[in-house]
């Protein structure tokens, strides 16, 4: 069984995490087992990638209007590198200007310096952010 789910999970990763639709026509070509297409789908189901990828809680896309420059500015963290950088991304949602920096760390007063930087003595109305984890001080 743990020989079947490794070469499943070597078959899923060479096929860039697609379906298991996908990957049980292409495993089909070349092996058979009773409930194969089950087990398929439990390990595309249990793929950690995956699940980032296709997460189902995702809010909607909404558009936001504005009528004028920095009424609203949306910001967020990124981390790259396995977590080791990160940068902070900011939009205005008036003139679809982004801005893009990488900082030290998460701290409160770096993120201020850096707004304080880009929005130059005119401040937004409101701030918009999609309150997970990396910026939302509650958690």
């Amino acid at each position: 069984m743990e020989e079947r789910k490794s070469l499943i999970k070597k078959v899923h990763e060479d096929m860039c995490h697609r379906s298991y639709l996908t990957i049980y026509k292409e495993m089909i070509k070349n092996y058979y087992w009773p409930k194969m297409i089950n087990l398929i789908k439990e390990v595309c189901n249990e793929c950690i990638k995956c699940q980032e990828i296709n997460r189902k809680n995702r809010n909607p896309a909404v558009f936001i209007s504005t009528r004028k420059k920095f009424e609203k500015f949306g910001i967020d963290i990124k981390e790259f590198e396995k977590g080791e950088k990160l940068m902070l991304v900011g939009i205005d949602y008036h003139t679809r200007y982004g801005f893009a920096e990488i900082i030290k760390n998460k701290k409160a007063k770096t993120i201020t310096s850096k707004l304080e930087s880009w929005f130059n003595g005119i401040y937004p109305e409101e701030i918009i952010i999609d309150n997970q984890e990396n910026l939302n001080p509650l958690s």
